[in-house]
């Protein structure tokens, strides 16, 4: 098979697999990437595993010890849940690259814009469950139950999406910089 591409390819290309990269930055190899599983041999693979299982995030041994040093400073967040560092590390809100000494914040308003978005679509299909059903008090067709069902629960599942993985994550961020800036500020 022949593949073309318009400009330079890093890391390896298998046959077909031309999107061989984690958000939007070149695979460097199997044996090198941040985001592999460490063999169990490896002397940092107990600890990582360790890691993961008490927080859900993988992360290489300083960005552990820098997430360690942020919930250290703020007693308020969490590993797991809504807003919380989990969320954030996996939203891309939170990141640590190689060769930094601290965490980088990647806020965006757009994605929060578009978790509105998401959230109020959810809202409206509730607002219109609630004017069906009391425009017609009994739903005897399997059509209309169907419909009412179908609003119920798509409704709430746009809900939760937009505000769990979109909103919770951009806003918790929002906040922990400011946080994290007032304590740099009084450092200095």
């Amino acid at each position: 098979m022949n593949q073309r591409f318009n400009g330079p390819v890093f890391g390896g290309v298998s046959d077909g697999d031309i999107h061989n990269h984690y958000n939007g930055m070149p695979c460097p190899g199997p044996s090198v990437c941040p985001h592999r599983l460490p063999p169990e041999g490896e002397p940092d693979a107990k600890e990582e595993n360790e890691f993961f299982r008490d927080t859900g995030m993988r992360a290489g041994t300083h960005a552990r010890r820098l997430l360690r040093e942020l919930k250290g400073r703020h007693e308020y967040l969490k590993w797991r849940g809504s807003g919380s560092l989990s969320r954030m590390w996996k939203s891309n809100t939170l990141q640590y690259l190689d060769g930094d000494e601290k965490l980088r914040f990647n806020l965006s308003r757009l994605a929060e814009g578009y978790g509105w978005a998401i959230f109020l679509f959810g809202a409206l299909m509730e607002i219109l469950l609630v004017l069906l059903l009391t425009s017609r008090p009994k739903v005897q067709d399997l059509a209309m139950f169907g419909a009412a069902i179908t609003f119920l629960f798509g409704g709430l599942a746009s809900m939760w999406f937009g505000a769990e993985t979109l909103i919770s994550p951009e806003r918790a961020g929002r906040y922990l910089k400011k946080h994290e800036e007032e304590i740099q500020g009084e450092k200095t």
